[in-house]
């Protein structure tokens, strides 16, 4: 769990739950010192293969970009972007095998599509 708005300022820190201990234990923080662009609020989190993705949002404007996190290293890397319309408030279901990405809103627009969600292709802005 993690990034969110909280009283208006964005927060930069990732959480993981282990339901065995039923306990939190703090990841690694997003400050300004990090190459990451990963805060964002109203933005999609799941698991795709053992791996955990924040995925679209808002902070400033709606955003594309997706993020995967390896719980073995913690640390995040960037995949490549929804090549969909940017979004807030969207869905996701995913089984970690397979993930979709559709729905929510840019502006006052709302959005009736969905996507499957494949880490490993690179962008192709002619779809």
């Amino acid at each position: 769990m993690g990034t969110g708005v909280s009283n208006g300022i964005y927060l930069n820190d990732f959480w993981a739950f282990d339901s065995a201990t039923e306990s939190w234990t703090q990841k690694l923080d997003l400050d300004e010192e990090d190459d990451y662009s990963i805060v964002r609020s109203n933005a999609l989190g799941f698991t795709l293969n053992d791996y955990g993705y924040i995925a679209i949002g808002t902070y400033g404007g709606t955003l594309q970009s997706i993020w995967e996190y390896d719980p073995s290293t913690d640390t995040w890397e960037s995949k490549t972007d929804f090549e969909r319309t940017s979004r807030q408030d969207a869905v996701v279901f995913s089984n970690n095998v397979r993930a979709f990405i559709g729905l929510g809103r840019t502006g006052s627009l709302y959005l009736d599509d969905l996507e499957e969600f494949f880490p490993y292709d690179e962008y192709d802005d002619e779809d």
